[in-house]
């Protein structure tokens, strides 16, 4: 259970990693490293299917080198710049994210008792973010799976949502892995 709230926190904290290489403005390095993982994985799957290499153990690689790199320099930034941390400010942001990953848990943790009311949603998205982690891209979600039968959704959500699958190497939903 507390590998789930990893996962639900990485879903998170991989975006936020990635954009603080940018910039240290907390929601917009939350939005550039989305940007930045939904512009990246498709060269790597490109390279990934030319070379053949396998795209979920690239993916976990160059994760976890550019989170180390991230952590590096956000400490780097600490030690030299000495800020001030008023605990007070930090608290709306701190519980937006406290609350989030929460929801996020709660919903897509394994073992959430059949049927909810988004069952079918949630199967759509898992079904996708399960094709994108085996390497299966294209920028029109109708090219990725049949469960999408309409270009509704963009892939960037699904991109998201299969990093933490990558990295954990753990079924996003338990009876549909």
């Amino acid at each position: 259970m507390i590998i789930d709230l990893f996962i639900s926190l990485s879903f998170y904290l991989v975006p936020y990693l990635i954009g603080r290489l940018f910039t240290q403005k907390p929601v917009f390095a939350w939005i550039t490293g989305a940007l930045t993982w939904f512009v990246l994985f498709f060269p790597i799957s490109w390279i990934c299917t030319a070379t053949g290499l396998n795209f979920s153990l690239t993916i976990r690689a160059i994760t976890v080198v550019l989170s180390i790199l991230s952590l590096a320099k956000i400490i780097r930034n600490f030690t030299m710049e000495k800020p001030k941390i008023v605990i007070k400010d930090k608290l709306p942001i701190l519980g937006l994210i406290i609350f989030s990953s929460l929801i996020y848990f709660l919903i897509w943790k394994r073992n959430t008792p059949y049927p909810l009311l988004v069952n079918w949603d949630i199967y759509e998205h898992i079904t996708l973010a399960n094709l994108i982690s085996d390497g299966h891209l294209a920028f029109l979600t109708s090219k990725i799976s049949d469960t999408f039968t309409v270009n509704s959704y963009s892939p960037i959500f699904h991109v998201l949502l299969s990093i933490p699958k990558i990295l954990f190497q753990k079924s996003l939903w338990k009876n549909w892995g």
